[in-house]
């Protein structure tokens, strides 16, 4: 009876939405990456603190996220499971703050604004999507590749 409710109480946890935010695009947003990453062998370590009201679009925020976290999980991909990881952190004060951190193999080059370059043809919309974002915004927005980890953070 016990390995009965075991095994339920194992499958109703494997269910259970997990909530990272009060606002229903972005929570729905960060579940699904974070879930994709899960299924693919990707440690996650997130730490999501938004406050209630936002100081931009939540929808464009979305996408905006989105966007780096596809890119995250497309470059573990690349390295053995033992080895992938996403560390992504939000916050809302002092100002709204997103930092997204992965490990990577091969080499990332910059354009002369800081963006990294596509290696591949149809590839760097993503970038070139964040970078819409932070224009519209006004907001920080850097790219660093160092010893194999790399980050995009972008300061509204």
């Amino acid at each position: 009876a016990m390995d009965v409710i075991h095994a339920a109480q194992t499958r109703l946890e494997e269910h259970r939405l997990v909530h990272w935010c009060r606002q229903p695009v972005l929570d729905a947003m960060f579940f699904s990456y974070f879930e994709q990453a899960k299924r693919q062998g990707i440690q996650v370590n997130a730490r999501i603190a938004l406050p209630e009201g936002l100081t931009v679009d939540e929808m464009e925020l979305a996408i905006a996220l989105s966007n780096a976290l596809e890119n995250a999980i497309q470059a573990n991909l690349a390295l053995p499971r033992e080895q992938r990881a996403l560390y992504c952190k939000v916050i809302g004060y002092p100002r709204l703050m997103f930092r997204i951190t992965n490990p990577f193999v091969g080499h990332v080059r910059f354009d002369e604004q800081g963006l990294p370059v596509a290696s591949q043809e149809g590839h760097g919309l993503g970038v070139r999507s964040i970078a819409a974002f932070c224009e519209k915004n006004h907001a920080l927005c850097t790219y660093q590749a160092q010893d194999n980890r790399f980050t995009l953070q972008v300061i509204l």
